[in-house]
């Protein structure tokens, strides 16, 4: 069985990372040989801390500083990813920016199954380097984005945004039972405009933004996005909301 996610103990550690602490748990060294596909890694120990089978790639940014409490992107995949790829994509949204990790679901699964597996790996990336406890984004592309818009609307105090690339608008009649603790929560939903549905994605816009949410839409012409543009974009969104916090505190 999976372990369950204890929120009140990350939000504990999420105060322990504002003060430039990561927790130093350590799992067994033969539980991800070779699998941190980082620019450079942060220390020789870090990829020995996160279990191979959970997921299919891990990306540390270029310049990793353990004392900055990093975005973390949580990107779930239908389909295998190598770690390579994965960090191929991550570097195309920022080198620098983000820390990533990609988590292999089934179209199968239950979703209380996904959330307990996203939980895991979000647990353990925690432990291993220093994420920002308010900055944790769900990801879903194609098949995998309507898990992704579910488990962040069911789940709103664990996730900082989701974003949806492509996929199929969901039936928003079971996406709203905490509607009253959505707001502030993040969603950019991203699709062809040749093949979305206007009318039921500018609804669940509408609802979404009823509940409180930041909420964009963002399309692209003809069946395939141009993945380089797209990627640049979650990047522009992620620091949107960077700057604006920093705005604020100002």
């Amino acid at each position: 069985m999976n372990p369950r996610f204890d929120f009140d103990k990350v939000v504990s550690t999420g105060q322990a990372d504002r003060a430039g602490v990561c927790d130093e748990i350590l799992l067994p060294a033969d539980l991800l040989p070779g699998l941190l596909c980082a620019p450079s890694a942060p220390r020789d120990d870090d990829e020995n801390r996160i279990p191979a089978g959970a997921i299919d790639g891990l990306f540390v940014p270029e310049g990793y500083e353990e004392s900055y409490a990093y975005p973390l992107l949580v990107w779930l995949s239908t389909v295998p990813v190598s770690g390579p790829e994965f960090a191929d994509r991550m570097r195309l949204i920022s080198d620098r920016n983000h820390l990533g990790v990609s988590i292999p679901i089934s179209e199968m699964a239950e979703p209380a199954e996904i959330e307990a597996q996203i939980i895991e790996v979000v647990t353990n990336v925690r432990r291993a380097l220093h994420v920002h406890s308010e900055r944790v984004v769900l990801v879903g592309q194609n098949h995998s984005a309507l898990p992704a818009i579910e488990i962040a609307l069911r789940n709103p105090d664990w996730f900082h945004g989701v974003i949806a690339l492509g996929g199929q608008p969901p039936q928003t009649a079971r996406l709203f039972g905490r509607f009253g603790e959505l707001r502030g929560l993040r969603v950019l939903l991203a699709g062809s405009a040749e093949r979305r549905e206007p009318q039921r994605w500018r609804r669940l816009e509408r609802e979404l933004w009823s509940a409180g949410c930041d909420v964009q839409l963002w399309s692209w012409l003809g069946d395939t996005p141009p993945t380089e543009r797209v990627l640049r974009q979650i990047d522009r969104w992620m620091m949107v909301a960077i700057e604006r916090e920093s705005t604020v505190w100002v």
